[in-house]
């Protein structure tokens, strides 16, 4: 896929899409910075980058459902 193609096929549902999960995401990571189970900054810088990467890779970006599961895990049991 080149950086031409891939501009080709960015829609306003793609864009709608990929920002859908921020609704999910963050609150996930807030409360997990809250129980000091990890740290906010470097967590999203690293969400960011391993969500790039797999798009780009796979040609599909990781669903946020997974990472529900392991947040409330680690929120109730006070993983860190």
């Amino acid at each position: 896929l080149t950086l031409r193609g891939f501009y080709s096929e960015l829609s306003i549902s793609e864009l709608s899409g990929a920002f859908g999960d921020l609704g999910t995401f963050l609150p996930l990571l807030l409360a997990l910075s809250n129980v000091e189970a990890v740290q906010f900054s470097p967590a999203l810088l690293w969400a960011g980058i391993f969500n790039i990467v797999t798009g780009i890779l796979w040609d599909c970006p990781m669903p946020v459902q997974p990472m529900k599961t392991i947040a409330a895990v680690a929120i109730t049991e006070g993983l860190t």
